[in-house]
């Protein structure tokens, strides 16, 4: 079975369907855990378990798909089917104006939603449960399926023209480049400059507890301490669970050139380094997670004063 070189690069993965053909060209009808085995519940330390990726109801979830060679579809050609865990179609969805095809001049092409456009119009706006997306790209007669996302109603309140995460924390990232890696290509933004991209992920914690780090350089003397410099900054974390699909599109956000997170009080903070540490469950499917973000909150001084 093939998969999109990248699909762990982005919050929400998409996988090709597993199809079969008998002797005559007729598609084979196969159990959902032999024509979509990448799901997480599929896996065999799963249980059947998905996680529950959050998405706000009027904003789709963020995701792109990176084929390396062939064809792009039309976009307009493209057709989005939100199912249920069952497998049974609850409607077509209408696509947002975040999404789009672009052609690489590398070659390939993706197929990308940034899930940055909020919706207002009912025919946009995602029921409340849990899902996930069957997209049938009619040009290249390929169907991709992704993992499951949870709606959620209240993760965005409008405050004036902002929309705040309410009870969630926003994380962004994006880079001014497309990320090349030796598997394929992130993508980011067309050669024109005229199209982006940008993660973005809801997580289910709040910033809290940091540390307050304190570096300085200097000699001894005497028996006493002559500082020449001294630094002090503030560490700011966080704890939330995520699978390992999630962790392998976060882990580049350390790599990122501009990275965001939104807290629900409108707060923002342009982070200037980012680790994540997982600690594993048991079971293996799911991690607790640290993050550690430090931002713009240093405070520098040379030298000391003495009396």
């Amino acid at each position: 079975m093939k998969r999109a070189f990248n699909n762990n690069y982005s919050p929400l993965p998409f996988y090709r369907m597993v199809r079969q053909y008998d002797g005559q060209g007729n598609e084979i009808a196969l159990p959902p855990d032999v024509a979509m085995p990448m799901q997480l519940r599929y896996a065999t330390y799963s249980f059947k378990a998905s996680y529950p990726l959050l998405c706000p109801k009027n904003v789709y979830p963020c995701f792109q798909i990176y084929e390396p060679e062939g064809t792009a579809p039309v976009a307009n050609n493209v057709v989005l089917y939100l199912m249920s865990p069952d497998n049974s179609q609850v409607k077509q969805l209408s696509k947002s104006t975040g999404f789009h095809v672009a052609t690489l001049s590398s070659g390939g092409y993706v197929i990308f939603d940034s899930g940055n456009t909020i919706h207002t119009n009912s025919s946009f706006i995602l029921p409340l449960g849990t899902y996930y997306i069957k997209m049938v790209d009619n040009d290249n007669d390929i169907i991709y399926y992704s993992d499951f996302f949870t709606v959620v109603g209240d993760a965005l309140i409008q405050d004036g023209e902002n929309w705040l995460p309410r009870n969630y924390l926003k994380v962004e990232w994006r880079n001014l480049d497309n990320l090349e890696t030796e598997s394929g290509i992130v993508f980011y933004t067309n050669a024109a400059g005229t199209t982006t991209f940008t993660n973005r992920v809801y997580l289910q914690t709040q910033l809290g507890k940091p540390e307050y780090m304190f570096d300085e350089e200097g000699e001894t003397r005497n028996g006493h301490f002559f500082a020449t410099k001294q630094v002090s900054y503030k560490k700011y974390k966080a704890v939330f669970e995520a699978p390992e699909y999630l962790l392998d599109a976060m882990r580049l956000i350390r790599l990122a050139d501009i990275v965001t997170i939104t807290d629900p009080y409108g707060t923002q903070l342009q982070a200037d380094t980012f680790l994540i540490t997982p600690q594993w469950t048991e079971q293996g499917n799911i991690a607790t997670c640290t993050m550690e973000i430090t931002c713009d909150t240093v405070v520098k001084k040379c030298g000391r004063a003495t009396t």
